[in-house]
């Protein structure tokens, strides 16, 4: 079923090759995934692992050719690795696992082939992550990102890119089911597609011949003819201005196919080679390679935005895609909440690490670039799972909050009375209100801890629930002050307003508002200066009912911090409208929903009255001027559409005297006046949010909003003397978009304070915290602190935190680290280009706690002297570094521990055995490992850090903890209790029989000790004597394998009683304690390692 004509341009002209000229052909096969569109999900599960199959076979087959003809493999999304692993053992997962390291398959950081224009900037870091594990888990080195067959790109998304680690980007359009014109000539065709920033990605998108052409999304379609379009494109005299290269690349082979099994490349390459021209089988990294050895230098760069197109395809479910972009913002309070909670409670992090990767995994997905439907599956199967996927990230990001707001409050001292803690998630000292949840006896009045004040306050009513409202000042950057609710009459204040038919005024503001929630005044007192004004027949706020006067209009939580008027309209279609002015608080808020299912393409309108104003907006990773770039703006002049932009958080409209900011949640698109496909109202005082609609643009769309009759939009207005500021903008957007969060206080003392506390600052106000959480793999691994210098200057930030910063990294926005910065008195201080966003680990000093534990290995027990032998040691076969990496046991926080040639001299009951990895479990979920160390086993059993001397050092929080042990071939124990373990040493003695240890003979008794059980050769928690995976097998195969009286000498985990020497017969060997600690007779029989 195809939905995309395509069309062919004129042959080029071939012209001949100059003496001695080399052509380098790079032909990448891929599959192009039109996931949801040539099948439904199960076909994908299927489909996916039978093409990897497949290359995996085909580019192992063709290893032994030569380089150029060795096939390789594209996927096109992360995505493909996730349904491979769920869908093959694990045996075969490694195979993939191998060739995405060589390179002999390649993965991208994006999930899948998506449109960018209706995300937002978070959102599309966030859909990377995924491929961040990837890099970090098993160093797969992932340059590439692409945006496939859509014919529009954003500016900024060059940016966030190249903060996400890629390098490289291609890009190949339909040239169907669009509007954008001149495709088949491109300014540039090979150039670094750059942010404002100044950082870039190395960009091949070719101008278009034909989908299954150059520059289309299937160039390499048919290979034979890849190669001669590539040689017309060396060769040509056509275009010379736009490729004088050598070096040409064909990517891309699926098209619109199920999948796709081919295996023709290999062959191609090697029949189309020949002296003048070298083909390549390509994994794209070795073509921009060639480029960037090349021509880097002479490269032209492109910092340009060509507008939306089958972006605009998620307008035709605006509230479930509204419902996903809040959702992601809302990540940023519950992350914010949880860097806090984290550092006395990492379980409130950890523990919901699947749902982390699944609401990852669902923003990555949802704008998939068939979101405009029309293949095989149906509308209403496609809308149903965007659905799942919005509910994945609003479902966990709820949770997180939940969870981060109870742990945190249970940190906080309550003392006898009702306490909220008021959370700041972002990074500047911030007045704005808070609503505290109480449904209690009034009157009531509000204590500001930090000041020992009674401050003014409210009750309202939101929602059907009732809070009580207040003004928290000076809350300071990623922290909290708290506040006691307590019988009392509040402070008497005037009322923040009034309402005379239809003029709502306070100090501040004077508006005029009709029955259908139309804005048709709007004055700022304080500045003396009218905003509203009617533009193309509309005034603001106005879905289309303009001067219609509509129905009554009530004055609803009218107090000393705020007045709310609501009202219901009708026209166009039923909608409601609630505006609120704050009494010490500069802006306008307006809600809106509407409240009837529709069809057609619908905006709320802003017309303002200024003159001579230029409209910037936040698109994605960067702030652009909404101008052609002819006439001093970020849009292109050719290949670009300019009906709908991408709107961010804010747009704001001004000239040099005065303007006005809207902060926008809720609409992802925004249209400026009268503009169309083609022409852009540039000029225009209008202001036009999108609300929804069908753009049909991949395809027919989801029709009729999928059902939906209600929609929410949040809008906040900042009027503004003077010029436009770009961080004012931004920063009253984020406070608008990211309330206070407030929790209740539970603790019962606590390690925070119970006024007030801040974790960290930043000392450039250019310079805003953009997110801040724990990192991936756990708080353990540092904290995440992403930055945005949202001014065109550069600047520079000092970073400080109340815990101290022991350590900092920087990292992709993917949390991959790129190296190390200095401290200086614990503070960090980085440098940004202008607009540049940039990612840090931060790594605080904590207040360890300390474990001096005692265990016994089996082994090496000597019941004479009742100490283990230190044999190891003295044959000079203990190694430096712990070596459980190289085992593959995964760390937690620890790892990579080395001891000195010094320690290992020392003799006597503290001379070293071996090395043990020690586990700090999770009190309630001992399955779950907190963190991790490896310590140094002395033959007295005591446990000790790789200095030989110090007890074990974790930097968790104070708490309690199950502990575990194990060792490389002997079976791990657990207590069966948790311990609280704190700055001072606990002695936990697992080598006594009144230590209760998890599950049933943890430990084998020896006349009283308590010892490990001997015989885990594997490693893999079980001792085996027959069978499959057996621990006997690996002793025989290490001393050769045939003559059974063979040994070998060596640090070997064969070595069971740890004498240094494997054995197989005879006296002392190392397969007799196998069989007797399974029982002695059924040599079947299996010990599993008690452990969760």
């Amino acid at each position: 079923m195809l939905r995309r004509s395509h069309f062919l341009w004129p042959a080029l002209v071939v012209a001949t090759l100059a003496e001695g000229q080399t052509n380098r052909i790079y032909l990448a096969p891929d599959d192009h995934t039109d996931y949801l569109w040539s099948g439904t999900v199960a076909d994908h599960e299927q489909w996916i692992p039978q093409m990897i199959d497949h290359y995996l076979d085909l580019n192992d087959a063709t290893a032994g050719n030569p380089a150029p003809y060795r096939n390789k493999w594209n996927c096109d999304g992360w995505y493909w690795v996730e349904i491979y692993k769920r869908n093959r053992p694990a045996a075969q997962f490694d195979r993939l696992i191998a060739q995405l390291q060589s390179g002999q398959m390649t993965v991208p950081l994006n999930g899948l082939v998506c449109t960018h224009g209706g995300n937002i900037t978070e959102g599309v870091i966030r859909s990377g992550y995924y491929a961040g594990r990837l890099q970090r888990q098993y160093g797969i080195d992932i340059p590439m990102a692409i945006s496939m067959e859509n014919q529009t790109q954003p500016l900024g998304l060059a940016s966030l890119w190249n903060g996400m680690g890629a390098r490289y980007s291609w890009k190949g359009v339909c040239g169907c089911a669009t509007q954008v014109t001149g495709l088949g000539q491109r300014e540039h065709e090979l150039y670094r597609y750059t942010g404002l920033d100044g950082s870039s990605v190395l960009m091949k998108w070719y101008s278009l011949t034909y989908n299954q052409g150059l520059g289309g999304y299937a160039e390499a379609f048919v290979p034979n003819t890849a190669v001669d379009q590539c040689l017309d494109k060396l060769n040509s005299v056509a275009f010379p201005h736009n490729y004088p290269y050598t070096v040409a690349g064909a990517f891309g082979r699926g098209w619109d196919n199920t999948l796709t099994l081919d295996s023709s490349f290999p062959t191609v390459a090697q029949a189309r080679s020949d002296a003048t021209t070298q083909c390549h089988v390509s994994n794209m990294k070795d073509f921009f390679e060639d480029i960037e050895a090349t021509y880097g230098g002479t490269l032209p760069s492109q910092a340009l935005s060509f507008g939306n197109e089958w972006d605009l395809d998620c307008a035709s479910i605006a509230e479930v895609t509204g419902r996903m972009r809040r959702g992601i913002e809302r990540l940023r309070s519950a992350e914010a909440v949880a860097t806090l909670a984290a550092r006395h409670d990492p379980a409130v992090w950890s523990n919901m690490a699947a749902q982390r990767e699944e609401a990852h995994t669902a923003i990555s997905l949802y704008w998939e670039h068939n979101f405009g439907v029309g293949g095989v599956v149906p509308a209403n199967d496609r809308a149903l799972w965007q659905r799942g996927l919005e509910a994945q990230v609003t479902g966990y990001g709820t949770q997180l909050l939940s969870n981060a707001l109870a742990s945190l409050g249970s940190q906080i001292d309550a003392g006898g009375e009702l306490r909220f803690v008021v959370v700041n998630p972002l990074g500047h000292l911030r007045t704005d209100v808070a609503d505290l949840p109480y449904a209690g006896p009034q009157p009531v009045q509000v204590v500001d801890r930090t000041t020992a004040t009674v401050i003014p306050s409210q009750v309202i009513v939101k929602d059907g629930a009732t809070f009580v409202r207040i003004l928290a000042t000076d809350v300071p950057a990623a922290g909290y002050k708290v506040y006691t609710l307590q019988p009392g009459n509040p402070p008497v204040a005037p009322n923040t307003a009034t309402l005379d038919i239809h003029l709502f005024e306070s100090d501040r503001f004077r508006i005029s508002m009709s029955g259908e929630g139309v804005i048709t005044s709007l004055r700022d007192k304080l500045a003396n200066r009218s905003y509203a004004g009617t533009v193309n027949g509309r005034i603001m706020n106005d879905l289309g009912a303009y001067t219609a006067p509509g129905g009554i209009k009530y004055l609803v939580n009218n107090g000393p911090i705020s007045a709310t008027v609501q009202t219901e309209g009708v026209i166009p279609l039923g909608h409601d409208v609630r505006v609120t002015l704050y009494k010490d608080l500069h802006r306008v808020d307006v809600e809106d929903r509407i409240t009837d299912n529709f069809s057609s393409m619908l905006d709320w309108a802003y017309g303002v009255q200024i003159v001579n104003a230029t409209v910037r907006h936040e698109e994605l990773g960067a702030i652009l001027t909404a101008k052609l770039e002819s006439n001093g703006g970020h849009y292109a002049t050719q290949n670009a559409r300019y009906d709908q932009l991408t709107l961010g958080h804010f747009a704001d409209i001004s000239n040099a005297q005065y303007g006005l900011t809207v902060s926008a949640s809720g609409p992802a698109f925004l249209k400026l006046g009268n503009s169309t496909t083609g022409t852009f109202d540039s000029g225009s005082s209008q202001l036009r949010f999108t609300a929804g609609g069908n753009f049909q643009g991949s395809g027919p769309g989801i029709p009729d909003q999928h059902g939906d009759t209600l929609f929410h939009y949040g809008f906040s207005l900042r009027p503004h003397e003077g010029a436009y500021d770009q961080v004012a903008a931004m920063r009253f957007a984020l406070e608008h978009q990211n309330p206070f969060v407030v929790g209740t206080c539970t603790g019962n003392g606590g390690p925070y304070p119970a006024t007030t506390f801040g974790a960290f600052t930043f000392s450039d106000p250019d310079v805003l915290l953009w997110a801040l959480k724990p990192a991936e793999e756990g708080v353990a691994s540092g904290i995440i602190a992403r930055l945005w210098n949202v001014s065109d200057a550069a600047q520079s930030t000092t970073i400080a935190s109340t815990w101290g910063l022991g350590a900092v990294q920087t990292t992709t926005h993917i949390e991959t680290n790129t190296g190390a910065a200095p401290l200086v008195n614990g503070t960090v201080t980085a440098s940004f280009a202008p607009q540049q966003l940039r990612t840090f680990r931060l790594t605080p000093n904590s207040p360890a706690v300390q474990l001096a534990l005692c265990a016994v290995l089996e082994g090496p027990w000597s019941a004479g002297d009742q100490l283990m032998r230190d044999d190891l040691r003295t044959a000079g076969l203990l190694p430096l570094t712990e070596p459980y990496t190289a085992l593959s046991y995964a760390h937690v926080g620890g790892g990579g521990e080395t001891t000195t040639p010094t320690v290992l001299q020392t003799s006597g009951v503290n001379a070293v055995v071996d090395w043990v990895v020690v586990e700090l479990r999770d009190a309630t979920t001992p399955s779950t490992v907190i963190a991790t160390r490896c310590g140094l086993l002395q033959r007295d059993g005591d446990v000790v850090a790789a200095d030989g001397v110090s007890p074990l050092s974790f930097t968790v929080a104070t708490g309690s903890y199950r502990i575990a042990v194990r060792h490389r071939n002997h079976l791990g124990a657990m207590t069966a209790s948790a311990y609280t373990l704190s700055g001072a040493p606990l002695a936990v003695d697992l080598t006594a029989p009144a230590t209760a240890t998890f599950g049933t003979d943890a430990r084998k008794n020896l006349s009283g000790t308590m010892v490990l059980w001997a015989g885990d050769v594997t490693f893999n928690g079980q001792v085996k004597y027959a069978g499959a995976a057996n621990d006997r097998d690996p002793i025989l195969s290490a001393i050769g394998g045939t003559v059974p009286t063979a040994t070998v000498g060596g640090y070997l985990r064969e070595d069971v009683n740890m004498d240094g020497v494997v054995k197989y017969a005879g006296g002392t060997n190392d397969r007799d304690p196998i069989l007797v600690n399974i029982g002695g007779s059924v040599p079947t029989a299996v010990r599993v390692a008690q452990l969760p």
